[in-house]
C-alpha cells in the first residue's frame, strides 16, 4: 500500500466533508488539491464522485429521522424534482466538456470569485415578506444549481443564495439546499458509473479510505453546523471573503 497515495487520499476526503456542505465549493477545494496531487488529478471524475458518496451517505444519515416527514410531504417532493429536473436539463448536454476543461486550479480559483460574488449578493439582500416555497421558487432554485456544474461554483452556495434571491428565509433555503443534494449526487454517480467501475487499481483503496474520511467528516459538519451556526444571510459575507482569498491564492500559486 502506497502510504503517500493514502494520505493524499485521507486530506481530499476530510477536506470534501468539510466543505461539501458550506458554501464555499467543496469541488474547488479538491481542483486546487489535486493539482498538488496529480493521480487523483488524472482519475479526478472517478474519485471526487466517491468522496461525493461518502458526504451523500453522511446526508442520508443526518435527514434520517426526518426521512418519514419528507417523503409525506408532496408539495416538498414535487419542488426537489422540478428543481433537479431543471439542473439536469441545463447541465446534462455539457456536463462532460465542461468536467474536462474546467479541471484546472486556476479557473476553479476564478469560479470561487464568481461565487464570492453570487453571496455577496445574497448577504445584501433585505428580504421583508418572507415567501413560502413554490413550484417557480424551485425552478429558479435549480437553475442556480446548474451553475454549480462549473468547479468552484459552490453548489450550495448558489441554492440558498438564490433561494434567499427568490424571497425564502434563510434557514428554509438552507434546508432545502441540503436536501436538494441527495438527488443531484445521486444522479451524478449514476451518469458517471463507468468511471467507477474503470477506477485504476492503484487508488482503489486510497478511494476507500478517501469515502470513509468524507463521510466522518461530512457528517461531523452537518451536526456541528446544525448545533453552532445560526445562519442568516448576513453571515453569508464571512463565506464571501473566504472564496475571494482562495480564489485569488489559486489564481496567483498555481
Amino acid at each position: 500500500m502506497n502510504i503517500y497515495l493514502l494520505a493524499q487520499s485521507l486530506i481530499l476526503g476530510l477536506v470534501q466533508g468539510l466543505t461539501e456542505f458550506l458554501p464555499v465549493s467543496s469541488s474547488a477545494h479538491l481542483v486546487i488539491l489535486q493539482e498538488f496531487f496529480p493521480i487523483f488529478k488524472t482519475n479526478a471524475i472517478s474519485f471526487d464522485l466517491v468522496l461525493h458518496l461518502g458526504t451523500l451517505l453522511a446526508l442520508i444519515i443526518f435527514f434520517f429521522k426526518d426521512f418519514r416527514k419528507i417523503i409525506t410531504n408532496k408539495q416538498l417532493i414535487i419542488n426537489l424534482l422540478i428543481a433537479t429536473a431543471i439542473t439536469a436539463i441545463l447541465i446534462f448536454p455539457f456536463k462532460n466538456y465542461i468536467e474536462n476543461v474546467f479541471q484546472n486550479g486556476k479557473l476553479a480559483g476564478l469560479m470561487l470569485i464568481i461565487t464570492a460574488i453570487i453571496l455577496l449578493f445574497a448577504s445584501f439582500k433585505k428580504n421583508n415578506n418572507l415567501e413560502i416555497l413554490n413550484p417557480l421558487k424551485a425552478c429558479f432554485i435549480g437553475l442556480g444549481q446548474a451553475l454549480a456544474v462549473f468547479p468552484g461554483i459552490s453548489r450550495s452556495g448558489t441554492t440558498i443564495s438564490f433561494g434567499i434571491f427568490s424571497g425564502l428565509k434563510t434557514d428554509e433555503a438552507i434546508k432545502f439546499s441540503f436536501l436538494l443534494a441527495l438527488p443531484i449526487i445521486f444522479g451524478a454517480s449514476v451518469l458517471e458509473r463507468s468511471a467507477l467501475f474503470n477506477m485504476p487499481k492503484e487508488i482503489i483503496l486510497p478511494s476507500i479510505f478517501g469515502f470513509l474520511f468524507s463521510f466522518i467528516f461530512g457528517l461531523i459538519a452537518l451536526r456541528w453546523l446544525k448545533k453552532f451556526i445560526s445562519l442568516t444571510n448576513k453571515n453569508l459575507i464571512y463565506f464571501a471573503l473566504y472564496c475571494f482569498l482562495v480564489g485569488f491564492f489559486a489564481i496567483i500559486v498555481l
